[in-house]
């Protein structure tokens, strides 16, 4: 997982002048390519951008709409082979109830129910993203949302049996 600092210190470490995707997939890869070279198996190995660690909400949203691009961290394998879009790595992306949402929702915390309707929109954008897990809290929630989007981005339901 992408992160900077510890919980009290993260905040601090925002700070991303090559760009926040660019520098989140760069010190990824710095993660990844020593296990790899220490003989763990990409199959055993979970892409995590962070969003919301060290980031802020702009960020986080940034993040989000660019995690395709950890795709090209994980070579020589392409996009889609066996459903691992990055690069044979499965990848998890963590949106449930974050405060970014909030940011955009205006809402009343973590608990407010825009905050759920915030992670389906998130964890769908996720999917299209090339998420293959999803964290959430809203687990019977999130299952349909998660349907529909692999129907739409990934054509994973035979539909006209």
């Amino acid at each position: 997982m992408h992160y900077r600092g510890g919980p009290s210190t993260m905040k601090g470490f925002a700070n991303y002048p090559a760009g926040v995707a660019e520098t989140v997939e760069a010190e990824l890869a710095d993660r990844i390519a020593p296990a790899l070279r220490a003989g763990i198996y990409r199959w055993n190995i979970m892409v995590d951008p962070g969003i919301g660690f060290a980031k802020t909400a702009t960020q986080s949203y940034q993040t989000l709409r660019n995690t395709r691009s950890l795709a090209r961290i994980a070579s020589p394998l392409p996009e889609g082979v066996a459903g691992m879009p990055a690069g044979g790595l499965g990848m998890l992306v963590g949106v449930s109830r974050k405060s970014f949402l909030g940011k955009v929702l205006h809402d009343d915390g973590p608990s407010s129910p825009a905050r759920v309707w915030g992670t389906a929109a998130a964890v769908t954008a996720s999917v299209e993203q090339g998420a293959n897990v999803v964290r959430v809290h809203d687990v019977a929630e999130m299952l349909p949302v998660v349907s529909i989007a692999d129907a739409i981005y990934r054509h994973t339901h035979e539909l006209d049996r």
